[in-house]
């Protein structure tokens, strides 16, 4: 009787720390849903101040692809814990509770008490395998709002800076146009190489030459495209000019 006691509170404990978990679960999906919205907000108000048309609307659309991840995932996190059997749980907790009194006999000898264990023990299983991909979800789609955060943060650095001169890394400035076109490349399947030679910085238009590499990665993804070949692949090369080598 006493370990059939102690088998209880060990099965309500680990009740209530699934539904703990899965609370947790629901209100980190609601502050990320929050955080997309405060992002997307923010992405129009520096597009607006920004006023550059080509680089601001290379950062809408690859932002808008990121976004449709960002959907996906708060859709599949909605579906998922809908889907939970969390009403189990509480039925199970109630009919232990039910039979407070007989619970050694329950679990023994009543046909509906005998398979309660293995049944909370599937349960819990279920659960947990429920958790983790809960978990991996929101891990993505943590990853897609830094990704928008980070394509705002480099736009606005770079209009900021509009019209003076600056002394650069030129890898620095490709790996910037690159981030801006990553949602892009990777939805239709091109493969980007880089060829990068040791080169000594340069004195520019910080804002003016993101432009520029922004369309040309542009036109080389739209090549790609109209190309028909599976095999997408862009080659980025960075090396000195013939007249300075």
């Amino acid at each position: 009787m006493i370990e059939e006691v102690h088998h209880r509170k060990r099965a309500q404990a680990e009740i209530e720390d699934k539904t703990s978990m899965l609370e947790k679960e629901i209100e980190e999906r609601k502050r990320m849903q929050s955080e997309v919205e405060r992002i997307h907000r923010q992405l129009m108000d520096a597009s607006r101040e920004a006023g550059q048309a080509e680089v601001a609307t290379s950062v809408l659309h690859n932002v808008g692809n990121v976004l449709n991840s960002v959907n996906v995932s708060v859709s599949v996190i909605g579906d998922r814990l809908r889907a939970l059997r969390v009403a189990n749980i509480a039925k199970a907790a109630a009919l232990l509770q039910e039979h407070d009194g007989d619970l050694g006999h329950f679990l023994t000898q009543d046909n509906k008490g005998r398979h309660l264990p293995k049944y909370l023990e599937g349960l819990g299983q279920d659960l947990k395998t429920e958790q983790a991909d809960l978990l991996k979800e929101l891990n993505d789609l943590a990853q897609n709002v830094e990704h928008i955060k980070d394509i705002v943060a480099m736009q606005q650095t770079y209009a900021k800076f509009a019209g003076v001169t600056e002394t650069v890394i030129v890898a620095d400035m490709m790996e910037s146009a690159v981030k801006m076109h990553a949602g892009a490349y990777v939805r239709h399947g091109v493969s980007l190489a880089r060829e990068f030679s040791d080169v000594p910085q340069i004195d520019v238009d910080k804002h003016k030459v993101l432009q520029i590499l922004v369309n040309l990665l542009h036109n080389a993804k739209y090549a790609c495209d109209q190309s028909g070949r599976k095999d997408k692949l862009v080659i980025l090369r960075i090396q000195l000019s013939a007249n300075r080598q």
